[in-house]
C-alpha cells in the first residue's frame, strides 16, 4: 500500500514526537557560563578577548558576533548596578572571556608538568595543615611493664594563603582597533607567558610576603649547600635525604645552566653520565632525566645569590604531595588613558589573579643549592 509523501511526513513526525522523550543527545557546543548569575548560555570554546576589547571599546564587532552577544548582556547588568565604565575609557572583561586565559597559563607552567596537587579558588584563601614534626619512638616492653609516653611527636600549624598578583601589558592602538588584525595571540600570549612565569618563579624562589615562599627558603625542606661542582654524588646523597623520610623523589626541576653542568659529567673512562640521544657530545637540552626520574628546565629558577653570587639550585621531591591554590576568577581591566595608555596612545590590559603555594610535607623534598661554576 502507497501513502503519499505528506502522510509520510506526519506519521514520521508523530513517531519522532513519541520517542524523543527516551532518547538523551548529549552535545558539547562549548562551554556553560553564566553571565548575571542567573542565566546561563552555551558560548564557543574559541571566544576572543582581543575581539571583545576591540569591539567594547571601539563598537568594532567584525566576525564577533558571540563576543557581541557577551559584551550586550553584560553592558546590561552594569547599566542596572549603575555601572558604566565604558564612558571613562575603561572597559572591564566579565569571567567568561578573561577564562580562554586560563588553559594558556597550564601550557606554559612548568609547575603544571609536575603533577602538583591543585585547588581551583576565587579570590583570597587560607589553606591549613598539620605539619608532622618529630617522629614518635618505638619502645619495646615486657608483659607487666609500663609503657611510657612518647610526647616528641608534635604538629606544626602550615597554612598556604593566596596573594593578589598582576599583570600589565600595553598593546598598540591601531593594531587593536583593526579588525582585519588578529591580536589574539600577542595579547593572550604575552599576559599568560608573564603569570605563568611569575607563578613558577614564586614556587622555587620566592621571598615570602606578598608573594608564596618558595623552595629555596623552605624551613622544613632538606638541603644542602654545595659551593662547588656538581656530581653524581650529589644527586644520590639528595635522592637519600629524601628516602630516609619515607618519600620518593619523583621529578627534578633546575635551570638550564644545571643542565649543561650536568651535561658535562664522566665517569672514569671518560664517557657521559648522561648521555643524549642522536647528539655528537652533550650540550645540555637534551638531558630529560636524572636517575630515570624526569628533569625540567626552566630559567625561573635562576642563577643569583643561591647562595652566593653566580650559583643556582636544583629542586626534587615528590611533587604530588605540593599543594597549589590556583586563582581562577582572573580580574581582567583595559583602559586607554590609565598611565601610558593615555601618554602613548596605547591600550593598557591589566589581569589579577590569586595565587598561593607550598609543600605539604617538606621532609619529601630537597633543593640541592650552591651550584658553582656556571
Amino acid at each position: 500500500m502507497y501513502i503519499s509523501k505528506a502522510e509520510y511526513d506526519r506519521r514520521k513526525a508523530a513517531i519522532k514526537a513519541k520517542i524523543a522523550p527516551t532518547i538523551s543527545t548529549v552535545v558539547k557546543a562549548g562551554l556553560r557560563k553564566s553571565i548575571d548569575g542567573e542565566d546561563v548560555i552555551i558560548v564557543k570554546e574559541n571566544i576572543s578577548l582581543s575581539k571583545y576589547i576591540r569591539g567594547g571599546l571601539f563598537g568594532i564587532w567584525k566576525n564577533a558576533d558571540t563576543e557581541k552577544s557577551i559584551f550586550k548582556k553584560n553592558k546590561d547588568v552594569a547599566k542596572a548596578l549603575g555601572e558604566t565604565s565604558e564612558s571613562r575609557g575603561g572597559l572591564f572583561v566579565p569571567d567568561v572571556i578573561s577564562s580562554v586565559l586560563i588553559p594558556r597559563l597550564q601550557a606554559t607552567s612548568v609547575l603544571s608538568s609536575l603533577g602538583v596537587s591543585t585547588t581551583p579558588i576565587s579570590g583570597f584563601k587560607r589553606f591549613s595543615y598539620p605539619v608532622q614534626g618529630t617522629a614518635p619512638t618505638i619502645t619495646h616492653d615486657g608483659e607487666s611493664s609500663t609503657l611510657t609516653a612518647d610526647d616528641n611527636k608534635d604538629y606544626d600549624k602550615g597554612t598556604i594563603d593566596t596573594h593578589r598578583m598582576s599583570c600589565l601589558v600595553y598593546t598598540s592602538y591601531e593594531l587593536m582597533q583593526d579588525a582585519d588584525i588578529d591580536m589574539e595571540a600577542e595579547v593572550t600570549n604575552d599576559i599568560a607567558d608573564q603569570i605563568a612565569l611569575d607563578q613558577d618563579a614564586q614556587v622555587f624562589r620566592g621571598l615570602g610576603g606578598n608573594e608564596a615562599l618558595g623552595m629555596l627558603y623552605q624551613p622544613r625542606v632538606n638541603s644542602t649547600d654545595l659551593s662547588g661542582e656538581i656530581d653524581q654524588d650529589d644527586i644520590s646523597n639528595a635522592c637519600y635525604q629524601v628516602r630516609k623520610a619515607d618519600g620518593i623523589i619523583n621529578s627534578w626541576v633546575g635551570d638550564p645552566a644545571t643542565a649543561w653542568k650536568l651535561a658535562k659529567l664522566k665517569d672514569a673512562e671518560g664517557r657521559y653520565l648522561y648521555p643524549q640521544t642522536g647528539n655528537i657530545g652533550n650540550v645540555g637540552e637534551g638531558i630529560m632525566n636524572l636517575g630515570g626520574k624526569p628533569l625540567y628546565q626552566t630559567t625561573q629558577i635562576g642563577v643569583g645569590t643561591y647562595p652566593g653570587a653566580n650559583e643556582t639550585y636544583l629542586v626534587g621531591g615528590n611533587w604530588s604531595r605540593y599543594k597549589v591554590l590556583d586563582g581562577q576568577g582572573l580580574i581582567v581591566l583595559v583602559s586607554q588613558e590609565g598611565g601610558d595608555a593615555w601618554t602613548k596612545g596605547q591600550i593598557g590590559i591589566r589581569v589579577m589573579k590569586h595565587f598561593g603555594a607550598g609543600p605539604m610535607l617538606p621532609e619529601t623534598f630537597v633543593v640541592i643549592k650552591g651550584i658553582t661554576g656556571i
